[in-house]
């Protein structure tokens, strides 16, 4: 049960992405093992991420929790989250509902979310369910705290920067 932020703590959003994409991943992230800081996925991600929005780029940092690209309290509170591409949607939907329902926690208040893609000049509506970011946690914090999840074989192997970790 979760009654405080605190509760949260050392749960990260990039965990979301992580879970929902692969669970190795996850579970090297969570004790701080890199993948290759070369990878070109990550170098365009976060050129991507750098020149994007200059107008809007202060980061909303909840320090162990999230570190949210930028926010706009125009309609409300809104989380806005830049990717590069449309790699894995449901990873990607899962940080931002992450990101809302800390927020939601925060301004005790519903919080909107949405998915900035700019190189297509994309932007999708994220909509936030509760019971499955509750669930993701309880499935982070299973696989936070066992043995390492062997790797399987899927597309984002391809691409991934931690693919030397994995299959050497």
């Amino acid at each position: 049960m979760i009654t405080s932020l605190s509760d949260l703590e050392g749960i990260k959003g990039e965990y979301f992405y992580h879970l929902f994409s692969c669970s190795t991943r996850l579970w090297l992230y969570h004790r701080n093992v890199s993948g290759s800081p070369s990878n070109e996925h990550v170098l365009i991600g976060k050129y991507v991420d750098g020149s994007s929005f200059p107008r809007e780029r202060e980061k909303l940092v909840i320090e162990g929790i999230c570190s949210i690209d930028f926010i706009r309290n125009e309609q409300g509170v809104q989380v806005h989250e830049v990717k590069k591409g449309r790699g894995d949607d449901i990873a990607q939907e899962m940080q931002v509902q992450y990101y809302m329902y800390v927020l939601g926690r925060v301004f005790s208040k519903e919080v909107s979310g949405f998915l900035h893609y700019p190189m297509k000049k994309e932007v999708r509506e994220v909509k936030l369910d509760k019971e499955k970011v509750l669930n993701s946690i309880v499935e982070i914090r299973r696989i936070t705290s066992s043995s390492c999840p062997p790797p399987q074989r899927k597309p984002i192997c391809r691409g991934c920067s931690y693919a030397e970790v994995c299959w050497s």
